[in-house]
């Protein structure tokens, strides 16, 4: 058996991306999984090795007590972004506020992995991830829905 995840995209044009990640756990897990895969987004380059994406707005909700959520940037060793728990929210692009940014040094690729710490059979997790695509990606000059006009 295994976790029941899933990832629902809500955004994803040539300048900008949101993702919904859900998990009802059966006590597996994840670890290192991929979510956001940066060379699947609108406006890739085809390069993963100039790829780069910041986090400006996280929503989250980690249901159980002594459960964590872990956010890396993929990298040849991965760079943790952030641990979750608990209910929270942060909206990084206001006054004072400096968006997450990819600094995952060398095999940097642009990716976000998630993996869980402490859960067991019912935990479960909802995140909900908007960003900026910093580097890598083409034309600036689409529509919304990521269509050239």
């Amino acid at each position: 058996m295994a976790d029941a995840v899933s990832t629902q995209v809500l955004k994803d044009h040539a300048s900008a991306w949101a993702v919904k990640l859900t998990n009802i756990s059966d006590g597996t897990g994840e670890s290192n999984v991929v979510k956001i895969s940066a060379n699947t987004l609108v406006a890739s380059n085809g390069d993963s090795s100039t790829q780069r994406l910041s986090i400006t707005k996280l929503f989250w909700n980690v249901s159980a007590a002594n459960t964590r959520v872990n956010l890396l940037w993929r990298g040849t060793t991965n760079t943790l972004i952030t641990t979750l728990s608990g209910t929270g929210y942060w909206n990084l692009v206001g006054e004072g506020s400096m968006p997450l940014t990819n600094n995952a040094g060398a095999g940097a690729n642009g990716d976000i992995l998630l993996s869980t710490a402490g859960f067991t059979s019912g935990c479960a997790y909802t995140i909900i991830m908007e960003g900026k695509k910093s580097t890598g990606y083409t034309s600036r000059e689409t529509t919304d829905d990521g269509i050239s006009p």
